[in-house]
């Protein structure tokens, strides 16, 4: 069978939820999941909201991993001091 049991009424009954959950457009929201979870079996809320949370990501090892930055130990006082932009172009920067 599917969904994880190889007992097909099981399998009938969390088959009946999904579809329950699928019909009711008021669980069609991540934030419903805890509402689903009170009133249907939790492999079924499961497979529902799978993929509607958005993912954990620690976007400043993101950044790291395209854009190294110098660290303290690199730089030595880990202070940059930067100078006003030139008329046109950038700000240099240098340490300190």
């Amino acid at each position: 069978m599917g969904l994880g049991t190889p007992d097909e009424a099981e399998a009938n009954v969390l088959k009946e939820q999904l579809n329950q959950l699928l019909a009711d457009e008021t669980f069609w929201n991540a934030s419903a999941k805890s509402e689903a979870g009170k009133r249907f079996h939790s492999r079924v809320v499961e497979i529902f909201f799978h993929g509607m949370e958005p993912e954990a990501n620690d976007f400043g090892a993101i950044r790291d991993a395209i854009i190294p930055l110098p660290t303290s130990q690199e730089s030595g006082t880990g202070a940059l001091s930067c100078s006003a932009p030139p008329a046109q172009g950038r700000p240099r920067c240098s340490d300190s």
